[in-house]
């Protein structure tokens, strides 16, 4: 694959949002940031033929590097800017995991501590309601929640969803939920087998909501 990089018009290497923030980098020039970033993400770009991609480098409030890179479609030939829209799909549990671990290092919640003290309903897998279903099992899905399809009846695009994270949450973990069936849990102990689940990724943006006092 040939990746061809694309930036907006500005500032140093075409890129007015660098030009911008040159005072937030200390001790390197931006033009040799750029020049580190575009070698290096166009050699990991070439080894998992990605044809296009957008990122961004932030210090403190300040975007220190923005830059558009490889294809954005094949059919008009339109390249990458930072400007591109993508679909931002499972990318957002990053976010999502980012949050948790604040909290953890935080003290507001251990990696291995019960989820359930941080919940206004109780999160347990009703085969084994004495595994406690923690922060660790989530992000490393591992907690045993399989994404049923029930969940999937629920999917919103193009909008929010009409349903809010904590009720649909409930009734998707409690039996008698509103969501809730009874393969919405795996087979297997929480903690002992990995099964991808958007589930659980939720059930930890709930977590995370009530530890912060916050929506996520």
């Amino acid at each position: 694959m040939r990746a061809t990089r694309h930036v907006s018009g500005g500032g140093p290497d075409g890129n007015s949002d660098v030009a911008s923030t040159a005072d937030a980098v200390t001790g390197e020039s931006i033009d040799t940031l750029g020049a580190a970033f575009d070698e290096t993400v166009l050699a990991r770009m070439a080894t998992a033929n990605i044809p296009g991609l957008a990122l961004a480098v932030v210090r403190g409030d300040h975007i220190v590097l923005a830059r558009g890179y490889g294809i954005a479609d094949y059919a008009t030939g339109a390249t990458v800017s930072p400007d591109t829209l993508f679909g931002i799909a499972s990318l957002s549990k990053t976010v999502t995991a980012t949050a948790m671990m604040q909290q953890v290092e935080a003290g507001a919640i251990g990696l291995d501590d019960d989820v359930d003290a941080a919940l206004a309903f109780t999160a347990r897998d009703p085969r084994f309601p004495n595994v406690a279903i923690t922060p660790r099992m989530l992000l490393s899905h591992t907690a045993s929640l399989h994404d049923s399809p029930i969940l999937y009846d629920y999917v919103t695009t193009g909008s929010d969803s009409p349903i809010a994270l904590r009720p649909f949450i409930r009734g998707y973990v409690t039996p008698g939920g509103a969501y809730y069936r009874a393969a919405n849990w795996k087979t297997t102990r929480p903690g002992t087998a990995y099964e991808y689940s958007n589930a659980g990724v939720d059930l930890a943006g709930e977590v995370i909501e009530q530890l912060a006092g916050t929506d996520l």
